[in-house]
């Protein structure tokens, strides 16, 4: 069959027409498209990465090392808040020493030792609250006499509760004992690494009574 008796659809011949003109444009213009998106998606997630590293806590945790009198004398860090258990030891027997004491000679030495005291706790744990109405119910500044400390033992009783054992001492104005009392506490804890200067200035292994019950003991 000749060419001039072939059927002939003008629409079919406009459709390839136009497909070789602008099909190939059409195909790049999409291509651009899905990399323009993926390009996108790309930047928002280097963004996101940002925002999160920026957001992680950059503030490490060091145990500040002090002389008998309170004064700084070395720093180092804390490495993955593996925390030596005699320095949690040191850490109850300061919290109890803290709590217990009353110096009534000096209201803003008492006033300091509350203060460390309270270095200890965190609001969003039930030994804040213990011991904020036990300083209601049992003022220091109220008290007649006063109280000294004497730390006898710290003992682990398990991964996270310890028990501590010391020696109040009643003196009256003239300095005389008066009265010789033995006490104990079992005490929860929890360690958080600090997050700011002052967090570390303050606590710096982060150690938090969680709970805390205690009582006098037989003579």
């Amino acid at each position: 069959m000749s060419d001039k008796n072939k059927s002939v659809n003008p629409y079919l011949d406009g459709r390839r027409e136009w497909n070789e003109r602008y099909g190939s444009y059409i195909s790049q213009a999409k291509n651009w498209r899905i990399f323009a998106f993926l390009s996108l998606l790309i930047a928002l997630m280097a963004v996101a990465g940002v925002i999160y590293i920026g957001s992680q806590s950059k503030v490490k945790p060091v145990l500040i090392e002090i002389d008998k009198l309170g004064t700084p004398i070395g720093a180092r860090e804390i490495p993955d808040m593996k925390v030596d258990q005699k320095v949690i030891k040191y850490a109850l027997g300061d919290f109890i020493t803290n709590y217990r004491t009353i110096y009534k000679s000096d209201p803003n030495i008492q006033k300091q030792m509350i203060y460390k005291a309270y270095k200890y706790l965190s609001d969003s744990l039930p030994a804040y609250t213990q011991i904020s109405e036990n300083y209601q119910n049992n003022s220091p500044f109220a008290s007649q006499f006063d109280k000294q400390i004497e730390i006898v033992s710290v003992l682990p009783l398990g991964e996270k509760a310890y028990q501590i054992d010391w020696i109040e001492k009643t003196i009256d104005r003239a300095g005389k004992t008066i009265s010789v009392d033995k006490y104990r506490a079992t005490a929860n804890i929890v360690l958080k690494t600090p997050a700011t200067e002052k967090d570390i200035m303050n606590n710096p292994i982060g150690l938090f009574i969680k709970d805390i019950a205690f009582q006098k003991t037989l003579n």
